[in-house]
């Protein structure tokens, strides 16, 4: 995950909401290859940053670009600056776009908007249920469940990123006994620390060779 961040130039004080849409993705049963598809899709939308509101001239919200009618749908019963600020909550922001990709579950084609794109394909149902790649379940949720204007360039351009970090593959042993760690629960896994390892270690060479170099400059 940390790879997948940097390669789309997000900062890595962002990946705590990665790991909320893991988790939440694996609360409601769903494996974890889909999951770094919506964190693809969340990366593309708002950068993973969860106070983007500038989106569609400022109608859309949060990690997925929520839109003003998906989020008065989803608090039918709390006032419209309510229903527009809960967007802008990571963990809430998840599980409407989890009720939203199963609205759309078994759709083929999304229709064309301003730009004129229209796509078809495979529904996201059926790309998850013969476990299809992670570069393939990013432009499906792309194309069935962001529906970005422009569909077809921006579900390929998002599979695309998806094919350069994992390229036409699944993964399978990401999430252990149906629990993601994350550093968030407070379980890192070993490779989540070898960046911040390395970091240091380059920190203190650099340390150790200033005050090599001192010493031998006053001897």
């Amino acid at each position: 995950m940390v790879a997948l961040v940097q390669q789309a130039s997000v900062p890595v004080s962002r990946l705590p909401n990665a790991w909320i849409i893991l988790e939440e993705f694996d609360k409601a049963g769903y494996d974890v290859n889909l999951a770094i598809a919506a964190v693809i899709n969340a990366i593309k939308e708002s950068g993973l940053n969860e106070k983007a509101d500038t989106g569609d001239g400022g109608h859309s919200w949060g990690l997925f670009q929520i839109n003003d009618v998906q989020g008065k749908r989803f608090n039918p019963n709390v006032s419209d600056t309510i229903a527009y600020t809960n967007r802008k909550d990571p963990r809430q922001a998840t599980q409407w776009i989890i009720a939203e990709m199963k609205r759309h579950w078994k759709q083929t084609s999304t229709p064309s908007k301003r730009s004129g794109e229209s796509y078809s394909g495979e529904s996201l149902g059926s790309v998850y249920a013969r476990k299809g790649s992670i570069a393939e379940l990013t432009r499906a949720f792309a194309a069935f469940v962001e529906r970005p204007e422009k569909v077809v360039t921006d579900s390929a351009s998002r599979m695309a990123l998806a094919r350069k970090i994992f390229g036409d593959t699944r993964l399978q042993n990401a999430v252990q006994n149906g629990h993601i760690e994350s550093p968030i629960q407070g379980n890192m896994p070993l490779w989540w620390w070898l960046p911040i390892g390395a970091g240091a270690l380059g920190l203190l060479f650099l340390v150790l060779s200033s005050t090599r170099k001192s010493r031998m400059l006053l001897t």
